[in-house]
């Protein structure tokens, strides 16, 4: 099926709410694969390295509940900042919903 827009505002329009739908389809299950894919993402050839990372690096990834999208986008800048548990914190805090979308919005 091949969806044709007017403007570049209404296929974002559509963009956010397919996302809408996503996210109140989230599933825990998702966690899971949402944290494999940020780490493979940030760390694709050693794992993950750095033990202090690993909770941080969970709740960041449970924050993009479940949208792949979200995962690639957030480890994308993961991956220009320092690797230290401050520097991911202070990212963390700073995650919102608001901000994902807008996140989304710069890569489109």
């Amino acid at each position: 099926m091949e969806v044709e827009f007017s403007s570049q505002a209404d296929s974002k329009t559509w963009l956010h709410k397919l996302i809408a739908m996503a996210l109140n389809s989230f599933d825990s299950s998702q966690k899971e694969e949402c944290w494999e894919l940020l780490r493979l993402k940030i760390f694709p050839k050693e794992g993950f390295p750095l033990e202090e990372l690993i909770e941080i690096g969970y709740i960041i990834a449970e924050k993009c509940q479940g949208l792949p999208l979200f995962v690639v986008l957030v480890a994308g800048l993961l991956s220009k900042i320092e690797r230290s548990r401050d520097c991911w914190e202070k990212f963390e805090v700073n995650l919102s919903s608001k901000q994902l979308m807008d996140i989304v919005d710069m890569s489109y």
